[in-house]
């Protein structure tokens, strides 16, 4: 009768049950693989700078040459887009949305083995004084989007999803 009620635990042990990003060398890349990064011009030159930063922080090795990485971190279509959200009575944007966007793929030997579309980070940027002030407020969000982006790339790196 006691062996029935551990039953459950024991089949999830044994099923290879684990929770996502537990573990070593969890994720898509390995600790000791080299890693190329490339991004196409503008936005997405910014938001590999970062990725790469953090990649170096938590220990991997970035290199410049493709041809000697084990794998290749691909960042396409990034895009920043400012859309109004929010009108007073007279019809003019008070609230602005402001959106990082880019897609990422992971390249080993020539071959597509992780593809994240649109990874997306929004932020709010409020027209409470003129253009300069809504250019600074935007300035300053779009710095804290793509430090969330970079933090949502990574999640989504080391999850494998």
């Amino acid at each position: 009768m006691i062996w029935l009620r551990f039953l459950p635990c024991l089949l999830l042990f044994g099923c290879g049950y684990h929770l996502v990003g537990q573990g070593n060398d969890a994720g898509l890349i390995q600790s000791n693989e080299t890693i190329y990064v490339q991004a196409d011009q503008g936005l997405g030159k910014i938001l590999s700078q970062k990725l790469i930063r953090e990649l170096k922080k938590r220990g991997y090795n970035i290199i410049e040459d493709a041809n000697l990485a084990g794998v290749a971190l691909h960042l396409q279509h990034s895009s920043e887009t400012l859309v109004p959200s929010a009108y007073d009575s007279t019809g003019l944007a008070v609230q602005y949305r402001l959106m990082v966007q880019a897609d990422v793929s992971l390249w080993r030997k020539g071959e597509e083995i992780w593809r994240a579309d649109r990874i997306v980070t929004r932020g709010d940027v409020f027209a409470s004084g003129g253009p300069t002030d809504i250019e600074a407020q935007k300035n300053t969000v779009a710095k804290q989007l793509y430090q969330a982006w970079v933090r949502q790339c990574l999640a989504q790196l080391q999850s494998g999803f």
